[in-house]
């Protein structure tokens, strides 16, 4: 399966393409992410604006680690238009991003079990 939201240019750069290292990275993406995105999707069923806002944030670092270019997209449009955007608008986008970080994922998983580093 060919990568297409991540990047790992800069996994392999910061590892000096160690694959033990990689892998931790991506493990660590791998627990990270599900429980964020849980929280964004509880902080959004509570229309909580800021705390979706704050943990979008959070995870600035893992998505530009790991080169997610079109979430990193998605990251900022809802960083700057949170509070002024329509509540349906920014659950549309919210469940996009989410929806694009579980694609991404999909691809760690498969990376990490298919032994593919």
């Amino acid at each position: 399966m060919m990568n297409e939201l991540i990047d790992l240019k800069n996994i392999k750069q910061v590892s000096r393409g160690n694959k033990d290292r990689m892998e931790k990275y991506l493990r660590q993406f791998a627990s990270l992410i599900p429980e964020r995105t849980e929280m964004i999707r509880e902080a959004l069923d509570s229309k909580d604006r800021a705390q979706v806002r704050q943990l979008i944030h959070k995870m600035s670092p893992q998505i530009q680690f790991f080169g997610m270019d079109e979430v990193v997209e998605l990251k900022n449009q809802l960083e700057m238009g949170y509070l002024k955007m329509d509540f349906q608008d920014l659950e549309n986008m919210v469940n996009r991003l989410l929806e694009q970080l579980s694609m991404a994922l999909v691809e760690v998983n498969d990376l990490l079990t298919d032994d593919k580093l």
